[in-house]
Parts: structure tokens; C-alpha cells; sequence
């Protein structure tokens, strides 16, 4: 919608699109799923919980109480805190009164799951904040996002340099109108000419971007990541077979 608090305009075709999207990761295996910003409401998550316990879902964003907050939706015994954007986008600045603005939050919160370790950074709190947990014992960081076209391209150079130093994954979880979803981790550049096979990347890009969904597609990433070994190996073993890679099997999926 155009006011303030955002909502999704067709909310019955947007649950619809959500909910293919899970089970085709539900159906793949997929530990740890991220969906893009605002395209959730709260009266969903029941709902994700129960059809699927196995998985970790870092579910978008939805505004409560002027805030726009991600829930991580995961099978616990504690109460698992929402991480809250911190520095509010263009659109949700300027055409707002001061009362009616999102009410920026103040934390950054640390997860430590079964299925690694990771925060959440929301849109442009990537852009704003990233650069503070390079070096950190972090194994991702996840981005929910609803980002016009232009802005991609900043967002990925900042996610290919934070892996560049820090070995580490980065996921960009952004709406299909504009694409921009994509993936990001160490990998010997020698494995680029599959992912190009694969529709994956653009043959003219050596970044350590591994897979993204193009503008007005509507597609899942899937693929395995090794939180044991993040970065390529050095020196690289003669024989390929015995190459450990960080990051395997990935591939696009329609929804």
C-alpha cells in the first residue's frame, strides 16, 4: 500500500506465493528459509509454525506498533526476540508525519541456532550496518529486503566485500518485482562456469555473488552452505574430488 503502515496490497495472492515458496523449500530439505520484507502478517505465523517445525523461517517483515519487525519463526522453549529495522528507508521517512513514522529499533540481535549462527539485518540497516560485524563469529547474515532495482547493485557490492574479508554467507531476500534475491559466499572461481550453466550468474561477473533471481521473477535459491569450512581452500587440493567446497547444490526454483 502507499500508506503508512505498509501492508501488501493483494494479501490473499501474496499468502499464496509465501506459502508455495515454503513448501517448495520444506520439499528441498531447506534448514533456514528467509522471506523478503514486508510480506507477512503477524496472523500467518501460527500457521508457519505449525505446517513447518523443522524449519527456521526468518519471516520478512510486518509492521506492529509502528514498527517494522522481522519475527524469526523457529521451534523453541524461550522466547526468541523479533529483530526491529533500525534505519528507516526512503519511503518510510519522507512522505510520513513525525508521529506517523517507523519507530526505529536499537538492537541488532545475535541467533545461535542448531543451523548456525546469524543476525538479521533489514533492508538498509545491510546497507548502513554490515560493515560492523565483519570479523565477528557469524556464519550468515540474512537480508530481508524490498528494494527498487537501483539500489541491488549497492547492496550486492557490500555483500561481496563483507565475504571478500569476512568468510562468511550473505543472503538478500528481496521482492520479485524488482529482483535483487540472491546469495553470496567463498567459492573457487574455478566452479563460476557451472553456476553461468546453471543460470545462476552472468558470465561477466567475477564477484563472489553465486546465485540471483532477475527483475520479475518469482524464484527460490536453494543451496547447502558449510559452516565448517567458509572460504576456499588454500592451496587447492590437485584432485577435485577432494576439494571441500563452502557452498554446494544451488540451484532456482520457480514458485
Amino acid at each position: 500500500t502507499e500508506s503508512f503502515p505498509f501492508t501488501a496490497k493483494n494479501k490473499k495472492e501474496v499468502k499464496r506465493k509465501i506459502f508455495s515458496a515454503l513448501d517448495i523449500c520444506h520439499e528441498n530439505r531447506a534448514n533456514i528459509v528467509c522471506l523478503p520484507e514486508l510480506c507477512l502478517y503477524e496472523e500467518w505465523i501460527s500457521e508457519i509454525e505449525e505446517k513447518y517445525p523443522d524449519m527456521i523461517v526468518i519471516g520478512g517483515s510486518f509492521y506492529k506498533e509502528n514498527k517494522n519487525i522481522c519475527p524469526l519463526i523457529i521451534k523453541s522453549n524461550t522466547d526468541v526476540p523479533y529483530q526491529p529495522k533500525i534505519t528507516p528507508s526512503a519511503f518510510e521517512y519522507k512522505i510520513m508525519e513525525m508521529e506517523e513514522r517507523m519507530i526505529p529499533g536499537d538492537k541488532i540481535y545475535r541467533y545461535e541456532t542448531q543451523f548456525g549462527k546469524f543476525i538479521i539485518l533489514i533492508c538498509r540497516d545491510f546497507d548502513d550496518l554490515a560493515h560492523y560485524f565483519r570479523g565477528n563469529d557469524i556464519d550468515m547474515i540474512f537480508c530481508p529486503a524490498f528494494n527498487p532495482a537501483t539500489a541491488n547493485e549497492r547492496f550486492q557490492d557490500e555483500a561481496h566485500s563483507h565475504v571478500e574479508r569476512t568468510p562468511s554467507y550473505i543472503l538478500i531476500a528481496n521482492t520479485g518485482l524488482h529482483g535483487g534475491t540472491s546469495i553470496f559466499g567463498q567459492i573457487n572461481k574455478n566452479y563460476f562456469s557451472a553456476l553461468v550453466d546453471g543460470k545462476c550468474k552472468s558470465a561477466e561477473d567475477s564477484t563472489y555473488k553465486l546465485c540471483e533471481v532477475k527483475e520479475k521473477q518469482e524464484e527460490v535459491i536453494i543451496a547447502d552452505f558449510n559452516l565448517k569450512h567458509k572460504n576456499v581452500p588454500k592451496p587447492t587440493p590437485s584432485n577435485p574430488d577432494e576439494e571441500i567446497r563452502s557452498v554446494e547444490n544451488i540451484k532456482k526454483i520457480p514458485i
